[in-house]
């Protein structure tokens, strides 16, 4: 669940922050995204942005299903002497209900990696789980939340800023 990946973010962001789009997952206020460079194919650099919307959820405690407002943004690219690509990430969450024992709405620096039309971020710490992300058109992403045991599985959903 992103429940977990989020009690492991506790405390991560730093001050000054905004929100994307009044959708209340904040984000850093010096945000900056850099463009891919031109040896970036287009399938990879088509990740870079920033993506917003929300995570469904299960509640820890009582199962009861929330949706969580999300945003992630892919700041920079870059491809790697193996010939792979690494992500900067910002994953941000907005605040959920007083019950469900989560921290404040917050944002973390991440890495992951893009492969096979994949974007995959481990989540922060010591917590086993991944983010996947796939681009479902120009515009959408569609995003899986899994532990690495499989146990569990979260969905969501974010559209580039401004479409």
């Amino acid at each position: 669940m992103l429940v977990a990946v989020v009690l492991a973010l506790a405390g991560c962001a730093a001050a000054g922050t905004t929100t994307a789009q009044g959708n209340l997952a904040p984000l850093p206020k010096d945000l900056a995204i850099f463009p891919p460079g031109p040896d970036i194919p287009k399938e990879v650099a088509a990740f870079s942005g920033l993506w917003i919307g929300a995570w469904n959820l299960v509640g820890p405690r009582t199962g009861a299903r929330l949706t969580l407002n999300a945003a992630l943004a892919v700041t920079k690219i870059e491809r790697t002497p193996e010939g792979t690509y690494k992500a900067a990430v910002i994953s941000s969450w907005g605040p959920s209900p007083p019950e469900w024992g989560l921290p404040t709405a917050s944002w973390v620096p991440l890495e992951g990696t893009i492969e096979d039309g994949v974007l995959r971020v481990p989540s922060y710490g010591a917590s086993p789980n991944i983010a996947t992300y796939r681009l479902d058109g120009p515009t959408a992403l569609m995003a899986t939340y899994t532990s690495r045991g499989g146990t569990w599985t979260d969905h969501g959903r974010l559209r580039r800023s401004g479409q």
